[in-house]
């Protein structure tokens, strides 16, 4: 059993607060919405089935090497490096290098 501080109670399981709205996808539409980021603005990288929302509403969606076809369908960039061999800091490098050509 654990606190469950949102609802002041106990619960016996994680899943009782569970929705099928809390995805990354939903929670990145929230922060846009909230600080008024244009998704056109937001950088968003995945390897898996629980990313392809969050990839899909990010303006820049990229995928690392190792993920599966259905994330690197809906990816602009595909790393050369998976997940485990730094694919994360190869995609961040790719946007500061785009932006620093920018200015």
């Amino acid at each position: 059993r654990s606190w469950c501080a949102a609802k002041g109670s106990c619960c016996t399981s994680p899943a009782q607060h569970s929705t099928r709205d809390a995805t990354k996808g939903h929670a990145l539409k929230h922060v846009c919405k909230t600080k008024g980021v244009k998704r056109t603005r937001v950088a968003a990288i995945g390897d898996y089935h629980n990313d392809l929302e969050m990839l899909q509403y990010a303006g820049v969606p990229a995928a690392v090497s190792n993920a599966i076809v259905e994330v690197k369908s809906v990816a602009e960039i595909v790393t050369e490096r998976s997940n485990d061999e730094g694919g994360v800091g190869e995609f961040l490098e790719l946007l500061i290098d785009a932006r620093n050509d920018a200015e």
